[in-house]
């Protein structure tokens, strides 16, 4: 059965996400998208969304786990039943190496979502977080090697305000996500970060917020508050949903489930085909941005944030 299910839950996301079929456009630069995906901390649901992302995704796509804290879907959603063969620090040392042998390395062992189709891949993260320091400085290889994947990129690189953020990902990224729920903490922690984002190298980078669930303050006010930062969209807390695609909850899969997993993909599908073609049908090209620049001086530190009174507490209410 848990075998059976990235197959299943791929076939339901190209039958029940309502996403119309782009084409393959290449961006400037000869090269398909990457796509970063981050959060302002507190667990908001980065690596869940990544994985209906990929599930979804309107053309061949990798999802690959750039978060130096360590990966979380193999021993998540496949619950530790998908053999480890390579993962980002392998990719790094042999693209320390010959970039090339890097590439085909990565197409031949990243681990198919959808079976013998393999349009849909993974590159697992680190198992070990002191992996992440001994691949400290091969950032800007594994960003040359993701930006010629020939196929779309969704990087979970993790919680932004820590030392070890892969910043060669962010600046090398066609468009940067931050998911955060729509709260007076996760806006007050978003604020820096966006403010971080919104200069240097990653000025040029268009960033989007990705809303988890409801809370206190509408879509329009949380944009307004971070600088005008457009919203992608907003994602419904689905705990049932998540629970599977978090911690492979395959075999507890009921009715209830089957559902919120439906509108779970449907989701963020459509949203996900918005996001493509908004890169796609972008006005104006700009040159792929260097990897390996020097990062902003710090996302834990910024302007103070106005959020205005909270009118209720957090409303996660849910895992991820």
């Amino acid at each position: 059965m848990a075998a059976l299910l990235p197959v299943r839950l791929a076939r339901a996301g190209r039958r029940g996400a309502g996403v119309r079929r782009t084409a393959a456009v290449l961006l400037g630069g000869g090269r398909m998208a990457l796509i970063a995906v981050t959060s302002p901390g507190g667990a908001p649901g980065v690596t869940t969304v990544c994985l209906a992302a990929a599930f979804t995704w309107p053309d061949p796509v990798l999802l690959a786990e750039c978060d130096p804290s360590g990966g979380g879907v193999l021993p998540g959603y496949f619950a530790g039943q998908q053999p480890y063969r390579i993962g980002v620090a392998e990719v790094a040392m042999t693209a320390a190496r010959d970039l090339e042998a890097a590439r085909v390395q990565l197409a031949e062992e990243a681990v198919p979502l959808d079976g013998d189709a393999r349009r849909r891949l993974l590159l697992p993260g680190v198992a070990d977080p002191r992996q992440a320091l001994q691949i400290k400085g091969s950032w800007p290889q594994i960003a040359q090697v993701l930006t010629t994947a020939g196929r779309d990129v969704i990087a979970d690189v993790g919680a932004l305000g820590v030392e070890s953020v892969p910043y060669a990902i962010l600046t090398a990224a066609d468009a940067v996500v931050l998911v955060l729920r729509p709260t007076v903490r996760f806006v007050a922690m978003a604020g820096p970060r966006i403010e971080a984002l919104s200069r240097g190298a990653l000025a040029a980078t268009p960033h989007f917020l990705l809303l988890i669930g409801e809370g206190p303050y509408p879509a329009a006010e949380v944009s307004r508050t971070l600088g005008g930062t457009p919203i992608l969209g907003t994602v419904p807390m689905l705990p049932k949903a998540a629970h599977i695609l978090s911690d492979g909850a395959a075999g507890r899969t009921r009715w209830a489930g089957r559902l919120q997993m439906s509108s779970l993909l449907r989701t963020v599908g459509n949203l996900g085909a918005q996001l493509r073609e908004r890169l796609d049908s972008a006005s104006e090209e700009q040159p792929a941005a260097a990897v390996g620049v020097v990062p902003p001086a710090s996302f834990g530190a910024g302007p103070d944030l106005h959020p205005g009174p909270a009118a209720g507490a957090d409303s996660g209410g849910g895992r991820r």
